[in-house]
């Protein structure tokens, strides 16, 4: 199946959403959009996991209860946190739901995801991406400096 997404102008920073909520998913596309990404939809879990394999996305939000009536149903987010580290560095990961704290580190560690989001800070959801792909890309600059140098031959 061939994957059809329009990437190729200069605006816009690919973000892939596996909302289910109606509120959830426009409160994200507006937000996404207001920060410059280009949010991609996506309709069911093969196309949520097709799509991130596919297209290096910048920043993902995936939800708790994606297509699910259980969080250990969620097809999407457990293949997600069984995906290597390296698959999954290129993308700032946040998890939405109602069974955690907000920006809860240890939440995040134990979901294998950047940030975690409670349901109810949904309105707070553009502070909190600026937020957290600023700290993520200052925690990540030494490594991918690195990779670049190596990538070049510099180092």
């Amino acid at each position: 199946m061939a994957i059809e997404i329009d990437f190729g102008s200069a605006e816009g920073k690919p973000a892939l959403l596996g909302l289910s909520s109606p509120e959830y998913l426009g409160v994200a596309k507006d937000v996404l959009k207001a920060l410059g990404y280009k949010p991609y939809e996506a309709a069911h879990h093969d196309d949520f996991l097709n799509n991130y394999v596919h297209v290096q996305y910048e920043l993902v939000i995936i939800e708790e209860k994606f297509l699910c009536d259980l969080p250990v149903d969620n097809r999407a987010l457990t293949t997600l946190q069984q995906m290597p580290m390296s698959r999954r560095r290129h993308s700032v990961i946040f998890l939405l739901g109602e069974n955690f704290a907000t920006l809860n580190t240890l939440h995040a560690l134990q979901h294998s995801v950047n940030a975690v989001v409670h349901k109810d800070d949904i309105d707070s959801l553009g502070a909190l991406i600026m937020q957290q792909v600023a700290e993520t890309n200052l925690f990540l600059r030494t490594y991918r400096d690195t990779q670049l140098g190596i990538a070049q031959g510099r180092l």
